[in-house]
């Protein structure tokens, strides 16, 4: 089994999908090249040595962790994104694993789906409502909502209380943010702290936070945003019949996780998700292993996913059917699960969306902005009590 199909991308589960498309899009003119320059970055063929022996694991891993290291200094993880000791590596991809077989059966997708949609969404959108005046704040609600969710899968964590989810979210989004622009250099005491007593709600009481973290943050890092955004465009930009028809709570809690033609039908809309909104933008790694070279190189997947020489004149469209077939591994399935879940509740029939943002506000075609914090003044008010 491969687990990067399952949880990571360059460790997230919900990349991989596309892998097949990355490059660099502003390297060379013809976009095979492209391609291979691209991928080349990805599975790490750059650093060969001689004409066709690839770097062994340990090599691969220091190219990306050296790459990484602001994710040790600001959140004090050490995983498959941040080590260079295949020994860690390995213990990382066998706890992720075995963790993610909670989710081998139709069964337990279809009591993840009653969970999510019973326990958790219905309770977000109920605190949301008291906390801000019957507005819905979308990128807050979301984020609770996914972490509520890896928590549930990795841990089995349930009741979790509102305030401490909420720090968690807000201080991986600061300390990430603060990390890139190398302005952090510790972790976040309130982000230990919450996470700590999160803890305690799980079966899970003897992990670290940062033993917690290590787990969460590929799942949850790579999930909230392709939620986000492609609930938003299937209910509320570009409302395609398909994609209302195929999107609702009976077809998706019935399908998930039984390998059906339905089921892979529906997984389309994840991965048209993916291709517009990747999880990661770009794939990093060190250009040398060299202490004194701090150079980097980079695929650029989001240009590549958008590239009308690939996709046709409506690369900028979402249109889940330019995919005959999709991947049903475990990120496709959890972004299928939670934008389904989104879509049945808080459709454009039940909600309006404010986005405090002429541009969007007013044209219905206009991209939709994808940094970690373009979303934040989003809202959405229930119809029946505006």
């Amino acid at each position: 089994m491969n687990v990067f199909k399952y949880l990571v991308a360059h460790i997230t589960g919900v990349y991989v999908p596309c892998r097949d498309w990355l490059c660099n899009a502003l390297c060379a003119p013809n976009i095979q090249h492209r391609i291979c320059q691209c991928r080349n970055i990805v599975d790490f063929s750059f650093a060969s040595s001689g004409d066709t022996k690839p770097p062994n694991l340990g090599n691969r891993l220091a190219l990306r962790a050296k790459a990484n290291q602001h994710l040790i200094d600001a959140l004090g993880i050490h995983n498959s994104l941040t080590t260079a000791d295949p020994s860690v590596h390995r213990v990382f991809l066998r706890q992720a694993t075995e963790r993610l077989k909670r989710m081998a059966t139709a069964k337990q997708w279809r009591k993840l789906y009653g969970f999510c949609q019973d326990g958790l969404l219905e309770r977000a959108i109920a605190d949301h409502q008291q906390d801000y005046n019957n507005k819905l704040k979308l990128a807050a609600l979301i984020r609770r909502l996914c972490l509520e969710t890896v928590m549930y899968v990795l841990f089995q964590a349930s009741g979790l209380d509102k305030d401490d989810v909420n720090t968690v979210c807000n201080e991986i989004n600061r300390q990430w943010v603060l990390s890139k622009f190398a302005l952090q250099t510790e972790s976040s005491p309130l982000l230990n702290d919450a996470l700590a007593r999160l803890l305690q709600m799980s079966y899970d009481r003897e992990l670290s936070p940062q033993q917690a973290l290590e787990l969460i943050l590929p799942s949850y890092e790579a999930l909230w945003r392709v939620v986000l955004l492609t609930y938003v465009t299937v209910c509320h930009r570009q409302t395609f019949v398909v994609v209302h028809q195929e999107c609702n709570m009976v077809d998706v809690a019935s399908a998930l996780g039984t390998g059906s033609v339905q089921e892979k039908r529906l997984l389309q809309i994840a991965k048209e998700g993916l291709r517009l909104f990747p999880s990661s933008k770009r794939i990093y790694r060190a250009q040398s292993l060299e202490s004194n070279d701090a150079s980097m190189i980079a695929a650029n997947v989001s240009a590549l996913h958008r590239d009308t020489d690939i996709w046709g004149p409506d690369a900028f469209e979402f249109r889940p059917d330019r995919f005959d077939d999709a991947y049903n591994g475990f990120g496709e399935r959890i972004i299928l699960l939670l934008v389904a879940l989104l879509s049945t509740r808080l459709g454009s029939e039940k909600v309006s969306i404010v986005y405090n943002d002429a541009r969007l506000d007013n044209n219905k075609n206009a991209s939709l902005p994808t940094g970690r914090y373009d979303m934040e003044d989003w809202e959405l008010a229930l119809r029946n009590e505006e």
